[in-house]
Parts: C-alpha cells; structure tokens; sequence
C-alpha cells in the first residue's frame, strides 16, 4: 500500500467535518469522491477520536533506537524465552459436540473468570476454538 493518499488531508477534513454538521451521508460522500463508503466511515472514526492531526502523512517509517535494537539483541543471546508460549497439540483435535445451553453459559464464565484463557476451556471442555469465541463474543455484545 503506497504512502501517498489520493485524497488530501484538507478533503477528508471537510468531509468528515459537514458529516459531523449534517450535510450528507455516507454513501453521498462516497459516491461524490469515488470511495468506498467504508473507507469514509473510517475516515470519520479516526477523526472523531484523534482529531484533524490524524490525517497528517509520515514521511518515513517508524524506527527503534540503537539502544533499544542492543537490548533485545542481549536478551535474545542471554537465552529469554516466552514463558507464557505453551502449544498443546491435543487443542487441535477436538471435535465440536452437542452442548446445552447451561453448558454454553458455564464455558463462557469460565472464559471470563479466567482473563479470556481459551486454551484452558478448550482443554477442560474439549470443544473448538470457534464456537467458544463466537458464544463468548455473543455474550459479552449482550
């Protein structure tokens, strides 16, 4: 994806300023510049939550100091590992089975009691990956 934008700070500004006051619509926005309507929608979100500057362009890549780059260089040579990587192989060849509903409520309580820890249900549940999101995800919409 290219640096340069094909629409100017000062455009997406307007734009996202007469949405803000009212004048148009999404789809009219889009449809005028010859975007998306979800890149507009976009535009708007960030705009709303950072500000004008948010459509200021970086000139160059972002880049870690000398000191910084050492200090993980000494880690990687002094041996640290990840101590919370723990792969469990029996994760991967769980079948999915009929639940019941309390069934569904408890694995989802154990998802958010233990912080989001899905390899834990998954190993004490022995139940896929993505039905446990999609009930924990569900429930914390509602």
């Amino acid at each position: 994806m290219g640096r340069n934008s094909k629409i100017s700070k000062e455009i997406k500004t307007k734009v996202c300023k007469d949405y803000k006051n009212g004048i148009g619509n999404f789809q009219s926005i889009s449809n005028a510049l010859g975007v998306y309507m979800d890149m507009v929608r976009e535009w708007y979100g960030r705009f709303i939550k950072h500000g004008e500057d948010v459509f200021n362009q970086n000139k160059t890549n972002k880049s870690y100091t000398s000191a910084f780059k050492e200090n993980i260089v000494k880690e990687y040579k002094s041996g640290i590992e990840l101590k919370d990587y723990n792969p469990k192989s029996e994760l991967y060849t769980c079948k999915n089975r009929k639940t019941t509903y309390e069934e569904r409520i408890e694995i989802v309580t154990f998802i958010l009691e233990n912080d989001m820890d899905y390899k834990s249900a998954i190993s004490k549940y022995c139940i896929k990956y993505q039905s446990i999101y999609s009930w924990t995800k569900r429930s914390i919409k509602w």
